[in-house]
């Protein structure tokens, strides 16, 4: 047998893998200022709905559906040192509209090399491949997220790694931000994209980092209370009242407040809107389109839903819960946890 026939049969695989991977809330930056030695850090939680599916099974030459994430696919096999041809069917079920404020590119990297690994049995190399994919570079909560689900408090970059105030796409060499807390998330979410909002990505988005960091250092102070001293035990200790009023202050804080300006009094006009359905703690994940709300009551996220449904001002509405184990895959009908692959 040949070395490129022996090399062909390696890659040739029995599997029919899929993965699952959730969309992510962000709620704001915590330290965009010259404030102290680590800069970014973050907080946000997974979501069940809206997901991606990345399902790989054999096949006589690589062959990735839907066309257009060819290069995506390409691009993750060689970020994460995999074979560039194996013999694959790559086929992406996608969910979550990109550039939305939900986490749909580092989602997508993740499950992709997650599904192509498992299938070629590669050992995972689990939260590291966020920076080796480029994300991470900023927030790293969906890289978290993704392994770890629920609730995630991320600590920021060292000021040793990261000098710039940059989106992750523009950061050169991202690293993976230390996790400081995952947990369960117990309350309903209630999302919308608002109608007519553009999504902010590539040059852009660089350009508004660009102009509207450092922030301030009282703001960052500020944040680091709120999200330290004040959501993260009201998640802990299961307290909906403090949770949502700390979300409500960091909303208003530091680059959040820059998203927000940005979009401007549409933006405004949608998030008195959820508000008015009775959700609390109301905001805009990342840049948006994508606004949330939370309820403790199941009956108050099905009302609000109807009432968002039915306004000019939301092209799509929908209640979920907390992707409280992350990923998910499913390898000849067994079905697990990603992370409890890497024990």
């Amino acid at each position: 047998m040949s070395i490129v026939t022996a090399v062909e049969a390696h890659l040739r695989v029995a599997e029919t893998v899929q993965v699952s991977a959730p969309a992510r809330l962000h709620f704001g930056l915590i330290n965009t200022s010259g404030l102290g030695q680590r800069i970014d850090g973050g907080a946000g939680v997974m979501l069940c709905t809206p997901s991606l599916i990345v399902e790989v099974e054999p096949a006589e030459r690589l062959d990735i559906a839907p066309a257009e994430l060819r290069d995506e696919v390409l691009f993750c096999l060689h970020r994460a040192g995999l074979p560039q041809r194996p013999q694959l069917q790559v086929t992406i079920r996608n969910d979550i509209p990109a550039h939305s404020g939900l986490g749909w590119r580092t989602q997508l990297r993740l499950a992709i090399v997650t599904a192509v690994s498992i299938a070629l049995r590669r050992t995972l190399v689990g939260p590291e491949y966020g920076p080796l994919l480029g994300r991470a570079g900023t927030s790293a909560v969906g890289t978290w997220g993704f392994w770890q689900g629920g609730f995630i408090l991320e600590g920021g970059h060292c000021r040793h790694d990261k000098s710039e105030f940059l989106p992750s796409s523009r950061v050169a060499k991202p690293t993976l931000a230390p996790l400081l807390y995952s947990g369960s998330f117990p309350w309903y979410v209630v999302c919308v994209l608002a109608t007519g909002m553009s999504p902010i990505s590539g040059n852009v988005e660089e350009q508004l980092f660009r102009r509207n960091t450092p922030t301030s250092s009282g703001d960052a102070a500020s944040c680091y209370r709120v999200v330290y001293g004040e959501m993260l035990p009201a998640v802990v200790e299961r307290d909906f009242l403090s949770f949502v009023e700390a979300v409500a202050v960091l909303q208003s804080l530091g680059f959040k407040r820059v998203e927000r300006e940005l979009r401007g009094d549409q933006g405004y006009r949608v998030e008195r809107l959820l508000a008015q359905t009775g959700l609390r703690g109301v905001g805009l994940s990342s840049w948006g389109p994508a606004y949330f709300g939370f309820t403790e009551s199941s009956e108050t996220a099905r009302e609000a839903v109807d009432i968002l449904s039915q306004d000019p001002l939301t092209q799509v509405c929908w209640s979920t819960r907390s992707a409280d184990a992350g990923a998910t895959c499913l390898v000849n009908g067994v079905h697990s946890a990603v992370s409890a692959l890497l024990r």
